[in-house]
């Protein structure tokens, strides 16, 4: 199932832009990026190469599997990495994925790329191809803010956009300064800004800010939810 997801995400996104229309994946946590394979046995090495892992290095299947796609082998400004933590084990279907879009600096380069009707287009496609519990788009340094207490569970941190799946959303109420909307399946989806979100804005940082604090509700709710 995790290789099918992987092969609809990467014919998918170069529909979007045409910066998209390649994508790599690391075959394990020491080798450069290659393809993304298009047979199924070799992208199932690359899933159990990404199984979650205890201290001691062995594998964890309960926490899931995670992977990165980048569009670009070398970091350029029109890269963007999609990544992904799937199959993590809950009793409920609806906490087992989720997806982090993160975009390199903003430059002339990427003008037409890195713009909120591409990422709002990007999340909604793999959103709905991974059926994500949550799903953020952010530039790579936009960092969460975390209490330093946090327990070893889901947290839903600060973004440019962010979506929450509808089992979650009714207990979000997003902040009026932000954007927001309802997907037709009743996700909750909001966006700091319209604008290309600038790490040196300070307006586009508070309202990153707001979007997690309005998220708190989401990330204060027992885990692991009950079946």
């Amino acid at each position: 199932m995790l290789a099918i997801r992987i092969l609809r995400t990467v014919c998918a996104l170069p529909a979007i832009h045409p910066d998209l229309a390649s994508w790599f994946i690391y075959p394990d946590r020491d080798s450069e990026l290659i393809d993304v394979p298009t047979e199924n046995y070799a992208l199932a090495r690359i899933i159990a190469n990404g199984v979650s892992r205890e201290d001691d290095g062995s594998p964890d299947p309960t926490g899931g599997f995670f992977f990165h796609l980048v569009n670009e082998k070398v970091p350029t400004p029109r890269r963007v990495t999609v990544g992904v933590h799937a199959g993590s084990g809950s009793t409920v279907r609806m906490y087992t994925n989720t997806v982090r879009l993160l975009t390199a600096p903003l430059s002339t380069e990427n003008d037409s790329l890195i713009t909120a009707s591409v990422m709002k287009k990007i999340m909604l496609t793999v959103a709905s191809i991974w059926d994500v519990t949550w799903c953020s788009a952010a530039p790579w340094l936009l960092g969460p803010k975390r209490p330093q207490d946090r327990p070893d569970r889901p947290w839903f941190s600060q973004a440019w956009i962010a979506l929450l799946s509808a089992r979650f959303a009714s207990v979000v109420t997003p902040p009026a300064s932000i954007l927001s909307e309802r997907t037709p399946n009743g996700d909750l989806l909001m966006i700091a800004t319209e604008e290309r979100f600038d790490l040196d804005n300070p307006k586009h940082l508070a309202a990153a800010l707001e979007i997690e604090d309005a998220l708190a509700t989401a990330s204060a709710l027992p885990w692991p939810q009950p079946g």
